[in-house]
């Protein structure tokens, strides 16, 4: 017996396809790091933690674009869960809790970066 052709051809796309994938996946995740040792070796450790959520975010976006769209909102909706809740928390130790001298406004604010890299790594993914 012979095999299909056509489901050759097929499986063959799809193996295509999950390479290129792998490999911006891959990409991503290494530029990412590498940006990220820059901004930790260079900058102050607020912005430091900026850079790592957003890049964080942005390759959780890149790899969840090929979802559909009602598994992307969950995820969108509990990564800004994720984002919000640990923001809260330092903005309420910063502010009524006289953490203010401890904890950093960007520090404060870094986890807020998550959502924000997930919106744009899942833009740039389905782009892609």
């Amino acid at each position: 017996m012979s095999d299909d052709p056509i489901r050759n051809q097929i499986e063959g796309l799809g193996y295509r396809r999950l390479a290129g994938c792998a490999g911006k996946f891959v990409l991503v995740v290494l530029s990412c790091a590498f940006v990220i040792g820059l901004f930790a070796k260079h900058t102050s450790k607020g912005v430091s933690l900026c850079v790592l959520w957003l890049a964080s975010g942005l390759a959780l976006g890149f790899a969840t674009s090929i979802l559909t769209p009602i598994a992307r909102r969950i995820l969108l909706t509990s990564f800004v869960f994720l984002g919000v809740v640990p923001f809260l928390w330092m903005f309420i130790m910063r502010t009524t809790l006289g953490a203010s001298r401890e904890l950093a406004l960007l520090e404060a604010v870094s986890p807020l970066m998550l959502p924000v890299g997930y919106v744009l790594g899942g833009v740039v993914g389905r782009r892609g």
